[in-house]
């Protein structure tokens, strides 16, 4: 017990909300520090920002947007901001889905099979036993019990060092994760559930509540524009980006497409996590969450810049963990992340 709490005083939070060690050693690159000099903005110039988005002046808005996102997003504006570029609002009034409702009768399907919490491991022991003795039920049921499950083994793997989800306190943020995805499972069943999917829903949640969450969630899914077709069952636009950079690769950075090759090592290995968790794999907290602010404005072409950004990295440093990575195939998505020294 003693030890325990001398571990859990070693715990702190960052102001990402990040579990971190308080003798964390001075190469930790979780998060940069900038100067409020270096982020350049204030909170007056984005509500402004904010109003002209709201008011429909969307051309001149954006193009203005784009410059001030480089500059820095705001903590406290970040998801309204992300709400109104994805247009989440007209999304949630032009549809006669009401997340409320649905999230309802998850509830009261889950409560008849006499499950009251959503977010510990004795839950997903029990919804196993449970679908094992459904076997003879409806097609139906089975596969939303099969989801269910599904959705709660990759909770426990999503963002676990995260204060919103972490431990008992992360109890309710683990319940909102599962409920923002098994509502999504009906409201597009020609998807359903993938993996992946519960990373991007927590990023969400960290910045708005569960049901606005919900909504922008849908804008990304649905539109085009972000991953409408990434999350399909083929995973086709996923294998023909992947295609895509192969041949990027190959042709700007021959070197590191070549050791790449001589692994047997695929773009599609890799490229899938960037692609399916928003690229929530990289080291440094405010590179991910400028990702996603440029994401928002642009879509998915920001996965090929990032693509790129990522193959000059490891162009100058891959090639010195040859032996490692031959030796130990499990460590080539590892190893193809960015240093967080770089």
């Amino acid at each position: 017990l003693l030890l325990l709490i001398r571990i859990l005083a070693m715990i702190e939070v960052d102001k990402y909300g990040f579990l971190v060690s308080s003798c964390s050693s001075d190469d930790d690159h979780r998060q940069h520090n900038y100067t409020e000099e270096q982020l350049e903005h204030s909170e007056a110039k984005w509500e402004k920002m904010i109003n002209s988005l709201k008011s429909g002046r969307s051309l001149g808005s954006r193009q203005k947007l784009a410059s001030y996102i480089k500059s820095g997003l705001p903590v406290s504006m970040r998801g309204r901001v992300w709400s109104l570029v994805v247009e989440s609002e007209k999304m949630k009034e032009n549809s006669r889905f009401s997340y409320n409702d649905e999230k309802t009768r998850v509830t009261q399907l889950l409560s008849q099979c006499g499950l009251q919490s959503y977010a510990d491991d004795d839950t997903l022991h029990k919804l196993s036993d449970i679908e094992g003795l459904c076997e003879e039920g409806t097609p139906k049921l089975i596969k939303q019990l099969s989801i269910f499950r599904q959705i709660l083994f990759d909770i426990g793997r999503s963002f676990p060092t995260h204060s919103q989800f972490a431990g008992n306190e992360g109890r309710a943020g683990r319940s909102s994760l599962f409920f923002l995805l098994s509502v999504y499972v009906s409201y597009n069943q020609s998807v359903g559930y993938c993996q992946g999917m519960s990373y991007i829903a927590g990023v969400l949640l960290m910045h708005l509540d569960e049901e606005n969450s919900f909504w922008v969630m849908a804008s990304l899914f649905e539109r085009k524009k972000y991953l409408l077709g990434y999350f399909s069952p083929s995973l086709s636009r996923i294998q023909y980006h992947a295609q895509v950079f192969h041949r990027l690769l190959e042709d700007r950075h021959s070197t590191l497409s070549r050791h790449l090759d001589d692994l047997g090592l695929h773009p599609l290995v890799y490229v899938t996590q960037w692609f399916l968790c928003l690229f929530t794999s990289l080291p440094s907290w405010d590179t991910v969450l400028t990702v996603w602010d440029i994401f928002m404005v642009e879509g998915r072409h920001v996965h090929a810049r990032m693509e790129g950004v990522v193959a000059s990295i490891r162009t100058g440093c891959l090639a010195r963990y040859n032996m490692c990575i031959s030796s130990s195939p499990g460590s080539h998505p590892v190893a193809l992340r960015p240093f967080a020294s770089s």
